[in-house]
């Protein structure tokens, strides 16, 4: 799995943007825009690459929807995608082929050549299902907006959220740390972004944690 993240704007573009609501120069820093949240903040746009991932990690990225534009790899079988019948067919002549070396006998040579057989058959049968199942690894890029890229760490960072895919997200938040530590600040669980409140049925705890506390401090400034 690769994880890449390009930032496309700078602050100067947010400034402008602000200059035009507010009519006159602005000095705003990323910091409190982020902190405000107000509109000039999707001025900040990001370019982010996801190569390998599982294929269902793609599946909750892609539910976010608004500020983002997703490009997946595509499956079509002309493009490179993999026929779920063929590779059937496919599988299935394989293992008559390797039946055929199973001849009935008991001899050392006929139990090598057995073992031999089955090592292959297992071998086959560990590869076959990571095509289409949902660990199928796929590419995902997409353009953003930072308060599109806060609303999605909201949702998964929480602990609700697979290990899987708060593994991907936190390796883009990391990514982000590097070229603006600003936002990263603010790349948080949705409890955190609540000010502690969790609006699960059922809460992991994290919101009644120290570290959940400096966070929810560092946001209120």
């Amino acid at each position: 799995m690769k994880i890449n993240v390009i930032k496309l704007t700078d602050v100067e573009l947010l400034r402008k943007a602000n200059s035009f609501t507010t009519g006159k120069d602005s000095k705003m820093t990323l910091d409190k825009a982020y902190r405000h949240g107000h509109s000039p903040i999707r001025t900040q746009l990001f370019w982010i690459e996801l190569t390998g991932i599982p294929l269902f990690v793609a599946s909750q990225l892609v539910r976010s929807h608004v500020g983002v534009q997703f490009f997946q790899r595509s499956k079509r079988i002309d493009r490179g995608g993999e026929s779920f019948a063929v590779e059937c067919h496919d599988f299935g002549q394989r293992l008559d082929l390797l039946a055929e070396k199973c001849n009935p006998g008991l001899s050392d040579e006929e139990a090598d050549r057995i073992t031999d057989v089955l090592n292959d058959l297992e071998k086959e049968i560990k590869t076959f299902p990571n095509r289409f199942d949902r660990y199928a690894p796929t590419d995902l890029a997409f353009i953003i907006n930072a308060e599109a890229l806060m609303n999605m760490a909201h949702k998964r960072l929480c602990t609700k959220a697979s290990a899987e895919t708060r593994g991907v997200m936190m390796s883009i938040c990391e990514k982000v740390r590097g070229i603006d530590p600003a936002l990263a600040g603010y790349l948080v669980p949705q409890c955190v972004y609540r000010g502690g409140i969790c609006p699960e049925p059922k809460g992991c705890g994290y919101n009644r944690t120290d570290i959940c506390r400096r966070q929810i401090d560092y946001i209120k400034g």
